[in-house]
Order: structure tokens, then sequence, then C-alpha cells
């Protein structure tokens, strides 16, 4: 007896987003990462193309991390509060495909940071390592709007993927810088759709939260 053939096609494609520029792109990195541009679902990939292979980031705090348990503080004891020696051993010694910088410190009640601090930090760590870059906010709206276009300035042609939680309209000008320096945006997508900008969807990447929360829009 035949077995009859389940295998589905898909029209549609999750679109691929380059992070890193090297130098011929206008960045420093030694290597780009690309991510999405899958055309299955997972692990059903005889349906179609399975996209980019995932890779590994690894967070890197611009303050010491106050609520870690100490098991895992134990690997980090030695760099913690030194951003740019901690980036360099996550790629050296633990093999990170990217690094994640959160900007803790410039949170209001965990050090207020300047954005000048903030965007010295990133230049710090792009310089440390030569592996792409995402860049955290805070958390706290106001405070990221004031920072995070200070760091897409300094990191001006990297391609760093900047994460923000923009839910106010005055927020729409760290879109704007972002799109002037090249860089890329981890935004709330909802946000995007209902004010009209307009970004190149290779420029946008969508966490799972976001798209569990919104669909596929």
């Amino acid at each position: 007896m035949e077995i009859p053939s389940v295998t589905e096609k898909w029209s549609g494609k999750v679109g691929e987003v380059t992070i890193g520029a090297t130098k011929e792109e206008g960045g420093t990195r030694e290597k780009v990462i690309k991510v999405g541009g899958a055309g299955s679902v997972p692990c059903m990939d005889f349906e179609g193309s399975p996209g980019n292979k995932p890779v590994i980031a690894m967070d890197v705090l611009d303050i010491p991390p106050a609520d870690w348990p100490e098991p895992l503080m134990e690997h980090y004891k030695d760099v913690a509060g030194d951003p740019a020696k901690w980036a360099e051993k996550c790629v050296k010694e633990f093999g990170a495909d990217l690094i994640c910088l959160k900007l803790d410190g410039v949170h209001p009640d965990r050090g207020n940071r300047s954005p000048d601090d903030a965007a010295k930090t990133a230049r710090s760590v792009l310089e440390a390592v030569g592996v792409p870059l995402i860049i955290w906010g805070c958390d706290d709206p106001n405070k990221d709007n004031e920072v995070m276009p200070k760091v897409s300035e300094a990191t001006k042609g990297e391609r760093c993927l900047n994460f923000d939680h923009l839910i106010n309209p005055e927020h729409r000008r760290f879109f704007i810088v972002n799109k002037i320096h090249g860089d890329l945006n981890l935004p709330a997508f909802f946000y995007l759709k209902t004010h009209g900008f307009n970004i190149s969807k290779s420029a946008l990447c969508m966490p799972d939260g976001i798209r569990d929360i919104f669909g596929y829009l």
C-alpha cells in the first residue's frame, strides 16, 4: 500500500536579516551573522529551506548584575563591571556568535548613567570583539529614548541590532536615528505598522514574544 505524501508547500518565507557589517561594508566586524530565511516550519525542512542555522548571543551587562545566582556569577566574577573584558571572555572562552550588550546601568533606578556613558560602553565592546552586537536598552521607555539614539550614533555603520521598548509616539526619534546610522531595529512591530514607518523588512527583527502577541503582521 502506497503511503500518501503529507508534504506541504509554503508560499510565505521568514525574512532574512544580516547583523553586523565588515570593513568592506563600512563596519569593523570580522564576520556578519544572518538570521531568518526559513521557508518551512521547524524540523520539516523536507518541505522547504530551513533557513539560517541558529546562533548564540551571550549577555554582557554594563554593570555587575545584582540578581544572578552565585553559580552563574562564578564564571564572570573576574570581568563583571568591565563590559569589554566580559564580551571578550564570552567570545574567546565560550564561543559566542554575537554579544548582547544590556544597558541596565542607564536605568533611573540602577545607576542612571548618561547617554554618553552608554555610547562609550558600546564602543568599548565593539573594539574588544569582532562579532556583531545586539544592544538592549534598560526597559525604561523614556530613558531609552534618550540613550539609544546616542548609542546608535556611536555605533554608526556597524549594523548593530538595537532594541527599545517603543510604546509612545515620542519615541519615534529612535527609529529615525537608527535609519540614518544604518542600524537594525528590534521593535514593537505593531507600533511600526500603525505609525507608518518606512523601514525596510531587512532592517527588522521580531522576537517570539512580540510575534506571538501580534501574529505575523
